[in-house]
């Protein structure tokens, strides 16, 4: 014969019923207990004990509704800009100072040449003798044209040095670097690379050159 061994759900003794009987008698506090009733109690308690052997949980908070997207800005340090980047060139990128010295006594001497050709150094002739500048057309195209040129290579190129596809060797781009940015942007771009921070630098030289190419463009359109 089959028993059902469980507890009595009254007094909490431990009682064996035969499995054939619908109900017995406990036999401590005499409560009827069906058997059916005595089996469904001791899967339950099968079932907490399983549980109370698992490991809690931490409580979780409060759930926010949504999930909104942090606000990105050029200054702040989640924005694409400012996010620090790991790339085969930035990995083993140094500054080269003699070519960033070199770069940029070569824009000085581009920006002196051009002048020349432009008549800068009649129109400065002539400003001393009459106490009055006056801009030659060639004059401002030169220098507009310089400018442009500047800027467009700066929006172009300082980006491309921060992809993972990028190749380029440190004595070339920081030649290029210190010829385009000139004694100030040259060597901060130097510094950004070294950071592995893009930044915003090369958008502020591009509007500062765009827009001094524009007002060269107003002031030729307006001396001719």
């Amino acid at each position: 014969m089959a028993f059902v061994h469980g507890i009595c759900p009254n007094c909490g003794h431990e009682i064996d019923l035969p499995e054939e009987v619908d109900a017995a008698y406990c036999p401590e506090c005499g409560v009827p207990i069906i058997v059916d009733d005595l089996i469904a109690h001791n899967e339950l308690r099968e079932m907490a004990e399983h549980r109370s052997e698992q490991p809690e949980q931490p409580p979780r908070g409060p759930e926010k509704p949504g999930n909104p997207q942090p606000v990105l800005s050029p200054f702040s340090g989640n924005s694409p800009f400012q996010q620090e980047r790991d790339t085969p060139f930035l990995a083993q990128w140094k500054t080269d100072g003699f070519f960033t010295v070199l770069g940029i006594l070569m824009q000085l001497m581009l920006a002196w040449t051009l002048t020349n050709l432009a008549g800068g150094q009649d129109m400065a002739r002539n400003a001393l003798e009459t106490g009055q500048l006056a801009y030659t057309p060639a004059f401002i195209i030169a220098v507009g044209a310089f400018g442009l040129v500047r800027a467009l290579i700066a929006f172009v190129a300082i980006p491309k040095r921060f992809r993972a596809s990028y190749e380029g060797r440190n004595y070339l781009v920081s030649f290029v670097n210190g010829l385009v940015g000139g004694i100030i942007f040259g060597p901060y771009w130097n510094s950004r690379l070294t950071r592995r921070r893009l930044g915003i630098s090369h958008l502020v030289f591009f509007v500062l050159l765009a827009t001094d190419g524009l007002s060269s463009i107003m002031m030729l359109l307006f001396t001719v």
